[in-house]
C-alpha cells in the first residue's frame, strides 16, 4: 500500500492549474481523491522544494494533514476495503442499493475535476433512466435490480420514444461505469454483473449521422426571419457549422481574448492536448465574424450573455442545456417552415465534418479541428458518403 501526493497534470483547469489529489496504490492498482486545492507547476515544484512562503506553506500543511488522516484510516483497515476507506475518509456512505446516489458522487468527482461533459452525460441517463422507472412504476432503482430484461426494456424504451440506439447505448455505458465502480467499491457483487458477452451487450447504434445536405446548409444560410428565436437558433447553428462544429458549451464559455489575427483560439485540456498543441485555432470567415458581432456582450468575461463566471458549475451547465433546448426548438420550426429533416444544434457539427470529406480534405485535418483524440471517431463519419461523393473521391486518383 502506498500514499502519495500528486499533481494531476492530466487535467488542467481554465486558469492553468492542475488539481491536486491524493494517490493511493493497492495491489498495483491507483486510486485518486481530490483534496480541493489547484496549483501551477512552478508552485508545485516550490511546495515539494520546501519553500517558506506563507501561502504555499499553509496548502502543504493541509496537504499533510489529508494524507495523515489517510494514512491513520488504512492502518486501522484490515483488510483494506476501498469503500470502507471511503466511508471514513471522505465521510460518505454509499447505500449499496441505490445507483442514483453513486451516480450523485461520481458527478460530483467529475466537475471538481472540471469534466464537465462527462458530469453532464451522468445527469442525463439520470434523468432518461428515471423517467423509465416512473414508466415501469419502479420506486427504486438498485444495482441488484439491474438484469438483462431490465436493461433491454430500457433499450426498447428509448427506441419507443424515437430516440437513436446511438444515445441509448451512450447512457448504458454510463450505467455500465456505475456498475464497475460499484464493483470496485465492493458494493455490489460481481456475479450480479450483466454487462457481458454472453448476457447484454450494450447497441452501439448506426454509424450513419443524421447529416444536413449541402443543399440544406445553404438554405439555412440564406435563411432570415422576423421572430427573434428562430433567427437567433440560425444564427447559432450556422456559426457552429463554419467554426469547424464547435461544441455548443465551449462557444458558450469563449472569452473575448480568445479571438484574434481572425480566428478563435480555443485553449485544450490536457486529455485533448496533442504533444505540440495548446490550443485548437478556427478561422473565421467573415459571416462568423458577423454573428459573433451581433450577440457579443461588451466589456464582459465571456462573449456570449448566457452564463456568468460568478455562477456555480452545476447552474452553468443547467444554463447551457437550456439554451441549447431553445435553440433546437427554433431549428425544429426553421426545419418545418422549410420542408427538410428535423435537425440540432449538433448536427451542424456533424455537416461540417461529413462536408469537409465530401471536398478531399485530409481526415487528419478534420481530427485537429475537432479536436477528437483518436481518428477512429473521425473516421465515423467516413461512413455517412453515398455512392456518388465516394466515387467523386475516388475519381481524384485521375486528376
Amino acid at each position: 500500500m502506498k500514499i502519495t501526493q500528486f499533481l494531476d497534470m492530466r487535467s488542467q483547469l481554465k486558469d492553468g492549474t492542475y488539481p491536486v489529489k491524493l494517490r493511493i496504490t493497492n495491489k498495483g492498482k491507483q486510486k485518486y481523491y481530490s483534496l480541493n486545492r489547484f496549483l501551477n507547476k512552478e508552485d508545485w515544484d516550490k511546495i515539494k522544494s520546501g519553500t517558506r512562503k506563507a501561502p504555499l506553506v499553509k496548502i502543504q500543511e493541509y496537504l499533510d494533514k489529508e494524507e495523515s488522516k489517510a494514512r491513520t484510516i488504512i492502518d486501522k483497515l484490515r483488510p483494506y476495503s476501498e469503500y470502507e476507506f471511503e466511508k471514513q475518509y471522505l465521510g460518505r456512505s454509499i447505500n449499496s442499493s441505490s445507483v442514483f446516489e453513486l451516480a450523485d458522487i461520481y458527478i460530483e468527482d467529475k466537475i471538481k475535476s472540471d469534466s464537465i461533459r462527462t458530469a453532464q452525460s451522468m445527469e442525463d441517463m439520470k434523468s432518461s433512466m428515471g423517467k423509465y422507472l416512473a414508466s415501469i412504476k419502479q420506486r427504486e432503482f438498485k444495482f441488484e435490480s439491474i438484469t438483462v430484461e431490465w436493461l433491454r426494456g430500457y433499450e426498447n424504451w428509448m427506441v419507443k420514444r424515437g430516440n437513436s440506439l446511438t444515445t441509448a447505448g451512450m447512457y448504458l455505458r454510463n450505467l455500465r461505469t456505475l456498475f464497475n465502480t460499484a464493483i470496485r467499491k465492493e458494493i455490489v457483487n460481481k456475479a450480479n454483473y450483466p454487462f457481458e458477452r454472453h448476457k447484454y451487450i450494450i447497441p452501439k447504434g448506426n454509424s450513419q449521422k443524421n447529416v444536413p445536405t449541402e443543399d440544406d446548409i445553404k438554405a439555412f444560410l440564406k435563411y432570415r426571419s422576423d421572430n427573434q428565436k428562430k433567427q437567433r437558433s440560425r444564427d447559432f447553428f450556422v456559426l457552429s457549422y463554419l467554426c469547424s462544429g464547435v461544441n455548443l458549451a465551449d462557444l458558450v464559455r469563449m472569452k473575448p481574448e480568445y479571438i484574434h489575427e481572425n480566428c478563435i483560439h480555443f485553449p485544450l485540456r490536457t486529455k485533448t492536448r496533442n504533444s505540440n498543441k495548446e490550443s485548437l485555432t478556427i478561422p473565421l470567415l467573415p459571416q462568423s465574424m458577423e454573428i459573433i458581432e451581433r450577440y457579443k456582450k461588451t466589456n464582459a468575461y465571456y462573449v456570449f450573455d448566457i452564463i456568468n463566471p460568478e455562477e456555480k458549475e452545476q447552474t452553468k451547465i443547467d444554463k447551457i442545456k437550456q439554451f441549447n433546448k431553445v435553440l433546437n426548438e427554433g431549428l425544429k420550426s426553421i426545419c418545418e417552415e422549410l420542408g427538410m429533416k428535423k435537425y440540432t444544434y449538433y448536427t451542424a457539427r456533424h455537416a461540417f465534418a461529413s462536408h469537409m470529406i465530401r471536398k478531399g480534405v485530409p481526415l487528419m485535418y478534420i481530427k485537429e479541428q475537432m479536436a477528437h483524440t483518436d481518428i477512429k471517431t473521425t473516421m465515423i463519419y467516413v461512413g455517412s458518403l453515398d455512392k456518388k461523393n465516394m466515387h467523386n473521391l475516388q475519381q481524384n486518383l485521375l486528376e
